[in-house]
């Protein structure tokens, strides 16, 4: 389960630049066969609040090593930690009690939706009249 929740600003030290944050809460559940979700995408700078439960009574955790993160996963309680992922690429996570595993897949976030387009399909975008035109009945 994801969820994106409120932005707030966060000021860059060196330039003094105050940048939006986007906070996004992460639900994963541990099991005996693994991590729901398994692959969870997320993109760079987010503030992202993980919530984690299990539905075994076996000796459960998530732990991300890159990130100095631990949280135990006990049946009918939720363990949270807030943490922020500054990189592009894939950060791992296990649980060596279980063999279980995961990852997040840090994305680039692109600046806006022609981003990315070629030359043709930026063309076609800017095209749409994005104007709201509302019909209504003539008096006669």
């Amino acid at each position: 389960m994801l969820l994106i929740g409120p932005t707030f600003a966060k000021e860059n030290e060196e330039t003094g630049i105050k940048s939006e944050i986007i906070s996004r809460e992460i639900a994963i559940v541990a099991s005996d066969s693994g991590f729901y979700p398994s692959t969870i995408p997320i993109f760079v700078g987010e503030k992202v609040l993980i919530y984690l439960t299990s539905t075994t009574n076996n000796p459960s955790c998530l732990m991300i090593p890159e990130q100095s993160i631990f949280l135990s996963a006990e049946k009918g309680k939720i363990s949270e930690k807030v943490t922020y992922f500054d990189k592009k690429g894939v950060v791992k996570f296990s649980c060596p009690n279980g063999n279980i595993a995961g990852e997040f897949v840090v994305l680039e976030r692109k600046n806006s939706i022609s981003d990315g387009l070629d030359k043709r399909q930026r063309a076609s975008l800017e095209a749409v009249d994005t104007s709201i035109k509302i019909w209504s009945p003539k008096d006669e």
